[in-house]
């Protein structure tokens, strides 16, 4: 099993190691999540490659999972810390139903006031 960084901003290695204790997205919907760090890794599992997103929470928590949606928003989220590396934000998971009637996982960032 390789876990490979993909990419990531204000965390560790270790952080990211120890992410896979994370919690899940949908824990986390409709929360504002005072966000320390973000990362997105790929691991190799059995022969299949898979990609994690990571939201590292102020507080110490992390919160993870594979969804498509919320790992485009963060790939483009985590320049945005790295352009800007004074400034606090906030995430928002949101649980939207698509046209097929299942549930997605978006997120919205937002600088912290």
């Amino acid at each position: 099993m390789a876990k490979r960084i993909i990419k990531s901003s204000r965390v560790s290695k270790l952080d990211i190691i120890n992410a896979e204790s994370s919690q899940g997205f949908k824990s986390a919907v409709g929360e504002a999540i005072p966000v320390l760090g973000a990362a997105i890794i790929e691991d190799d599992k059995n022969g299949e490659t898979d990609q994690f997103a990571y939201i590292f929470g102020a507080d110490g928590s992390v919160y993870g999972g594979n969804s498509d949606t919320v790992r485009n928003s963060l790939d483009a989220f985590i320049d945005y810390m790295e352009e800007n590396p004074d400034t606090e934000f906030t995430a928002e998971i949101i649980s939207r139903p698509s046209s097929n009637g299942r549930d997605f996982l978006t997120v919205k960032f937002a600088e912290a006031k």
